[in-house]
């Protein structure tokens, strides 16, 4: 199995936590259930700090934990190859972020919150398709503009995948978009 490194690249850490972001007393490889962990461990043996770790269904974290959970910055490897890389709260994508599954083209840049992706961001479809707006627990809400076939249209989205109100069909090269 290739590494994470071979798969996406070095990982950037910058910018890195506080100095007061968490104690630790080393570095530690340590087995938990069917996984691997490699990285900064606090006086009860939890992950806190710069670490990696490895399921066993061959998922991979590279990044900050707090409190055993992946927080702060961080990437995880999908065993699919699908990948995030961003900001991290509780164990949950949350913050900004970019997740890319090379398999189907899609990819979503842009606020994530919960594990969602929540407010402004683009969201590229396998089609080639491109929407740039606001989204809600992972569906386009409010403004935004969806971009098909060099023709651009601006709407309102209602929590759904469906536009509400008017559409207006413009060529791409008219509308900034960015």
């Amino acid at each position: 199995m290739k590494t994470l490194q071979d798969k996406l690249g070095k990982f950037e850490m910058e910018p890195t936590p506080p100095a007061n972001f968490c104690d630790h007393i080393g570095n530690k490889t340590i087995k938990i259930i069917n996984s691997e962990y490699w990285g900064e461990l606090d006086a009860k043996n939890q992950a806190n700090g710069y670490g990696i770790l490895i399921s066993s269904g061959e998922d991979i974290y590279e990044g900050y934990f707090l409190n055993d959970k992946r927080h702060y910055r961080g990437r995880h490897l999908n065993k699919d190859g699908s990948h995030y890389e961003g900001e991290w709260e509780a164990d949950r994508e949350d913050g900004r972020g970019v997740f890319k599954n090379p398999k189907d083209g899609k990819e979503y840049a842009g606020e994530w919150n919960q594990g969602r992706e929540q407010g402004r961001g683009k969201m590229i479809f396998p089609s080639g398709n491109t929407y740039k707006g606001k989204f809600y627990k992972g569906l386009r809400d409010g403004n935004g503009v969806f971009i098909w076939d060099k023709k651009v249209t601006k709407s309102k989205w209602n929590n759904a995948d469906k536009a509400k109100g008017d559409f207006s069909g413009l060529e791409v090269d008219s509308y900034r978009y960015d």
